[in-house]
């Protein structure tokens, strides 16, 4: 019998290679030439800015006519993580190197194909919650990982609001 990679362990990879990708362009660190945009607290609320400062988180951002560009730099990351990674039989572990890729790839192609269009930028990437920061419903305490949070921006600036991408939360 040859061992069948635990789907527990795809997902960690998946999220490990997404989340470089991401923040490493909204760092500013990927090599394709896109404006630096942050979100930058103010009195006002948050707003969308392209100077930085203390507290300013960097924004992902992606540019439709660019997608072609965040692929290659995808499928490089991607091909780095999975070369250290042999999740199951290494023979199995082949085609699911192929569905891994695939999913990266669907998920960077989609970001940049609707980001700009929806002034939707990925800002937050594997924020954990639990502990001291644990979301109490009644006698039930959750903690887990948020996987991204997009911050949408109205044309003005100013944040519309939030989309949290999760996929799991605990009980203890």
């Amino acid at each position: 019998t040859c061992a069948l990679p635990i789907s527990m362990d795809r997902g960690t990879l998946i999220h490990s290679i997404l989340h470089e990708i991401y923040s490493t362009i909204a760092r500013g660190e990927s090599g394709i030439e896109i404006p630096r945009l942050w979100a930058v607290k103010t009195n006002a609320g948050w707003r969308r800015r392209n100077d930085g400062g203390t507290d300013a988180l960097p924004l992902a951002v992606f540019i439709p006519e660019l997608e072609e560009q965040y692929v290659k730099y995808a499928r490089t990351i991607a091909e780095d993580r999975m070369s250290q990674a042999v999740l199951g039989h290494s023979g199995v572990w082949q085609a699911e190197r192929e569905k891994v890729m695939e999913q990266v790839l669907n998920f960077v192609r989609h970001d940049a194909k609707t980001c700009a269009a929806e002034r939707r930028f990925p800002a937050l990437f594997e924020l954990s919650f639990g502990g001291d920061t644990a979301v109490e419903l009644g006698d039930l305490r959750l903690k887990g990982i948020i996987d991204r949070i997009d911050l949408i921006f109205a044309e003005s600036g100013e944040l519309e609001r939030s989309e949290e991408h999760t996929s799991e939360l605990q009980s203890p």
